[in-house]
């Protein structure tokens, strides 16, 4: 797919690395979303030996400011906003539990979801996930 964007999160390691890789393959770019930069950059140098051009952001998505900014960034550098993939919490240490029995990770990929939905293109709009 020429000139569309997919953003993922959980990208660094795992099945999100995995699925950001195999996006390399169809998407020209992509935004690649998690923690760890040095691991990122791993996986960005991969996706662009795949023919992908990437930007990567360091970012801890319990950060409330960070959905938005995974938009505006990819927004700014790409002008567009194809496919999200929310991998980064889905299957959360147990760590994640907090005190009051919440677990912080399942709400993370809403936030991206619901950032990002206006400016979806090729999908349309759609709401939560």
């Amino acid at each position: 797919m020429s000139n569309s964007v997919a953003i993922i999160t959980g990208a660094s390691q795992g099945i999100g690395k995995a699925t950001a890789l195999r996006l390399a393959k169809d998407f020209s770019s992509l935004t690649l979303v998690a923690r760890d930069e040095a691991r990122l950059q791993e996986t960005a140098q991969q996706a662009k030996s795949l023919g992908a051009e990437s930007l990567v952001l360091a970012l801890d998505l319990r950060q409330p400011a960070a959905a938005d900014k995974i938009v505006n960034d990819t927004l700014g550098r790409f002008g567009r906003i194809d496919a999200l993939v929310n991998i980064a919490g889905a299957v959360p240490p147990n760590r994640s539990i907090r005190n009051d029995g919440r677990t912080v990770g399942r709400r993370h990929g809403a936030e991206v979801s619901r950032s990002s939905s206006p400016h979806h293109t090729s999908l349309g709009r759609f709401e939560g996930c």
